[in-house]
């Protein structure tokens, strides 16, 4: 997971950092005004007469949109509303019983031009430490905020980056907050876009498998670029935190890490540089045979970022180093199969009409570019060599499929299928990559 924003909002606000405020920590963040600390110290203090003093008063202004009788025409839905208005009056409901969550801007409502659903959006960076003392607060003030859009269809986005764990919670305090929402929250939610997913949050939406439906499992996408999210929203409509942006630029321009798998540089077989170097290194130095758990032990997450880095500086003049731990160097190859916003092997290859090996071929053969199918006959002759050594490195088959697979394909909405219907296609192109795989012309890598 990444680590919270640091980076300065244009608008050159401030920053609120204050532990001691009782009950809610309160993160350093770049879009807070300086003079609110004293107003959300004040704010928490009026936590308890807010909640109970304010929560009829809110319901009643609802009331008064959306339960009017209809005779003699006099009925005004918020469906009828116009929808800025609605939008304007959602942020306003749950402000009002929860100014000092409001003060964080974690939640925005979004009024789309030329579009008949309004917008929910939700700042992973902006999420306050979820505790016991804040959870309940902070999933009243959502609602209190959804109430007014639920009658009808909605979208919603929720920005990944820059949650910090402690906003994560544990699954059983996820959990909790999910059941919370109850089916009118979730029946009318047309789409859920997730930006920048994580591998932690990722994991984190396979423990909750068991409790999502598999209405709302399909609602679900993942959206890896802002350049992605664009073409279904005008991101100019949304307040979106500088550090989002500014991540999104390092690592999906000047980087060869989360480049469309088009525009990444090539050497002469049309295969990134990276892989080939990776292969030559993994061999020459012998870990090919004797480094237990290739592709499973992660290495370090830091040598791999100044790697990526170094690469993508000079892709045509990469070597590693005599001294680089392999594992290094295979993690920091599914670094950059997981950053590509389309897998190597396409969303396609998951939504086969079967798994039989003419199938699975004639889709590989007929679908992938030459490029493509270059690169995973290096990928897969490197695989192919790990396992047939499994005695020495304990790699075997089994172990490979699962440590690598999911970093080659997965579905634009995650199911649990997803790894059985991988599994035949790893173990076909393990042991046929040099048929099914290989361009003509292309040279032997074994």
């Amino acid at each position: 997971m990444q680590q919270s924003e640091t980076s300065h909002d244009p608008q050159g606000l401030g920053q609120l950092g204050d532990s001691s405020l009782p009950g809610l920590d309160l993160p350093n963040d770049e879009w807070l005004h300086e003079d609110t600390r004293d107003a959300v110290r004040h704010s928490i203090g009026r936590r308890a007469t807010l909640a109970a003093s304010e929560a009829p008063q809110h319901r009643v202004e609802q009331e008064k949109y959306s339960n009017k009788s209809s005779a003699g025409g006099g009925v005004r839905r918020v469906g009828l509303l116009g929808l800025a208005e609605t939008c304007s009056m959602a942020e306003s409901v749950g402000s009002e019983r929860y100014p000092q969550l409001a003060r964080l801007h974690f939640l925005q409502v979004v009024a789309r031009e030329h579009y008949a659903r309004p917008l929910v959006v939700l700042y992973g960076c902006r999420l306050p430490p979820i505790r016991q003392t804040t959870q309940a607060e902070i999933v009243s003030y959502v609602k209190d905020t959804l109430d007014v859009l639920v009658e009808k269809e909605y979208d919603a986005i929720y920005f990944n980056y820059g949650t910090s764990l402690s906003s994560m919670a544990s699954f059983s305090v996820l959990r909790k907050a999910y059941n919370e929402f109850d089916r009118k929250y979730k029946k009318n939610i047309k789409t859920l876009y997730v930006v920048h997913p994580s591998r932690t949050l990722l994991t984190l939406y396979s423990l909750f498998k068991a409790v999502i439906s598999k209405k709302f499992e399909r609602k679900l996408r993942l959206v890896k670029t802002l350049d992605q999210l664009q073409s279904v929203v005008n991101l100019e409509l949304m307040r979106i935190p500088m550090s989002i942006k500014s991540y999104d630029i390092n690592r999906n321009q000047w980087s060869e890490f989360g480049k469309q798998f088009s525009k990444v540089s090539l050497n002469q077989n049309q295969v990134p540089y990276l892989f080939e170097e990776a292969v030559s290194f993994l061999r020459t130095h012998n870990h090919v045979v004797n480094t237990v758990g290739l592709f499973r032990v992660s290495g370090s997450g830091k040598n791999q970022k100044e790697l990526a880095k170094k690469y993508s500086m000079s892709p045509e003049s990469f070597e590693f180093e005599a001294n680089t731990n392999a594992h290094d160097v295979t993690g920091l190859l599914k670094q950059f199969l997981n950053q590509l916003p389309t897998p190597i092997l396409s969303h396609g290859i998951l939504n086969l009409a079967d798994y039989g090996e003419d199938t699975i071929s004639d889709y590989i053969v007929n679908t992938l570019d030459e490029s493509s199918k270059a690169t995973l006959y290096v990928l897969f002759s490197l695989f192919h060599e790990i396992v047939s050594h499994s005695q020495h490195n304990s790699m075997t088959e089994d172990n490979l499929m699962r440590c690598t697979s999911l970093s080659l394909a997965w579905s634009e909405t995650p199911s649990m299928s997803d790894l059985s219907r991988m599994e035949a296609v790893f173990r076909l192109l393990l042991h046929n990559y040099s048929t099914v795989l290989s361009p003509p012309n292309y040279p032997n890598h074994t």
